[in-house]
């Protein structure tokens, strides 16, 4: 996920994970990168690239892999070579306006401007990827001229003795500044040897060699060397769900290998989280990762292509943002909307409105019972009171205490009764949330439901106690004036 805009948009339950949603999404920002590379002068017509082959006995496809203005990737072949062939220095090239990809096909369109150069690589046959070989790689250049013959077939990407006739260096690959062997194909990593080539390619200062040693029997061998651009290195910091976890054998902290889209990424363990939007309701595991940073460790080595499949929008207009995102260039299969969703949700949100009216019915009932019964209570106090009160007058009192008296009491018996029914109420909750755990069929309520402090109902709740109190005082008060020992003594038996 993006973490600078996700809480923007994201609705999470505060008990999601250990750590609070900003603190996640401040961590996982610390881990963005970006995928770079080597940019294209404007209005490149062709790149193209020395190579030469060291103890090969097979087919190999050169390529570059790049990416377009708008960030679609391409796998773009500069030649197929047959074995034996390229013993000495070749230059190859490719047509932008009529590129062919990896397998030999047409790609069928331009490749739009600005070009990235994301990796310099040779894909090896199975015989060739098993046996120990090497591979030189001389300057890596583009023109803005177009080719004196179309390449617009891979039987036309041969091998060539000189290159263009004008153009621009895009790196020399006298040494490899920038870049780095691709070596997350394999779970190991990939055995290789990189080192500066003394025999130079025609026209330049120098090149760099690659070598690999035979794959051992048991293993599968690498099938893609070359170089790519250089990354920092730094782990996809990851925040997995207890049963992810559990299934990698690891806890948070731990340093983890992980396999996505066929690259072997270094990885971190850096917190738990259950009950995240859209995932995991089935229990199945799952992890969060900052988007940038997962896009970059798989898309930097040749064949990666992995992209968003999601993306949510808050917005105050959905209909026209729907309408946004089907005209858009999105591929997008589907466009789910809030108001869709809810739709969908009619019968589960018409039984929870009818829980919801039975708990407020219920809890308005047991409202009004206590605000009665706190009154009952206080008019029999003050009664009781106004009989003290006598008592004390007829003894030389005063009877103003008495009316102290009475509402002190009072007010200690509602914060008595207060605290007992907050109680009462929490343990009742409990057993609900255990009754409403699962449904009809027996399937296990994901998220569980949880217990939360509703402001409406608890500022009725005070203020029907508030207003029992005040009841309580003014009848004392009203019960008081004009009160005498001998009215009260005639009314009681005192």
């Amino acid at each position: 996920m993006e973490p600078t805009t996700f809480g923007s948009v994201a609705t999470v339950r505060e008990d999601f994970a250990r750590q609070p949603l900003d603190g996640m999404l401040e961590a996982l920002s610390t881990n963005a990168t970006s995928l770079g590379g080597i940019t294209a002068p404007a209005g490149t017509r062709q790149l193209g690239a020395w190579v030469r082959l060291h103890n090969i006995a097979g087919e190999v496809r050169v390529a570059l892999s790049v990416t377009d203005a708008a960030g679609r990737p391409y796998e773009l072949l500069l030649g197929r070579l047959r074995p034996g062939a390229l013993v000495h220095w070749g230059f190859l090239a490719a047509d932008l306006e009529t590129p062919v990809g990896l397998d030999g096909a047409p790609i069928g369109h331009p490749i739009e401007a600005p070009l990235t150069i994301h990796a310099l690589y040779a894909a090896l046959s199975t015989e060739v990827a098993r046996n120990a070989g090497g591979i030189s790689f001389g300057p890596l250049v583009s023109t803005l001229d177009a080719p004196r013959a179309p390449l617009a077939t891979v039987d036309a990407l041969v091998p060539q003795s000189s290159e263009f006739p004008r153009r621009a260096i895009l790196h020399d690959l006298v040494d490899t500044t920038g870049l780095e062997p691709i070596a997350d194909l394999a779970p190991a990593g990939t055995s290789q040897t990189v080192r500066a080539n003394p025999p130079t390619a025609p026209g330049s200062t120098g090149s760099t060699r690659l070598d690999w040693p035979a794959a051992p029997p048991d293993a599968e061998p690498a099938r893609v060397r070359g170089f790519r651009q250089e990354t920092d290195g730094a782990p996809v910091l990851l925040y997995a769900s207890r049963r992810t976890l559990d299934d990698l054998g690891a806890v948070v902290g731990d340093e983890l290998r992980l396999e996505v889209a066929g690259r072997f990424l270094a990885a971190q363990a850096a917190g738990l989280l259950e009950h995240f939007p859209t995932l995991g309701a089935d229990g199945a595991p799952f992890a969060v990762a900052n988007l940038d940073r997962l896009l970059a460790a798989v898309n930097a080595s040749p064949g990666g292509n992995l992209r968003s499949s999601e993306a949510w929008f808050a917005t105050s207009t959905p209909e026209a943002t729907t309408s946004a995102l089907a005209a858009a260039h999105l591929d997008a299969t589907t466009i789910v909307d809030r108001e869709a969703e809810l739709a969908g949700l009619a019968g589960a949100r018409t039984l929870a409105s009818g829980w919801r009216g039975v708990l407020t019915l219920g809890f308005g009932a047991l409202l009004v019972l206590a605000v009665i019964a706190v009154a009952v209570e206080g008019v029999a106090a003050v009664r009781g009171a106004e009989r003290d009160a006598a008592l004390a007058e007829a003894l030389g009192g005063r009877a103003g205490e008495q009316l102290v008296a009475a509402v002190l009491t009072v007010l200690a018996r509602l914060v008595v009764a207060a605290a007992l029914g907050a109680a009462a109420g929490w343990l009742s909750a409990h057993w609900l949330l255990d009754a409403l755990a699962a449904d009809p069929a027996g399937t296990t309520l994901v998220p569980p439901l949880r217990i939360e402090v509703a402001p409406e109902p608890l500022l009725a709740a005070a203020g029907a106690l508030a207003a029992s109190f005040v009841l309580v005082v003014a009848a004392a008060a009203l019960r008081y004036r004009g009160w005498s020992p001998h009215h009260a003594l005639r009314l009681r038996e005192a």
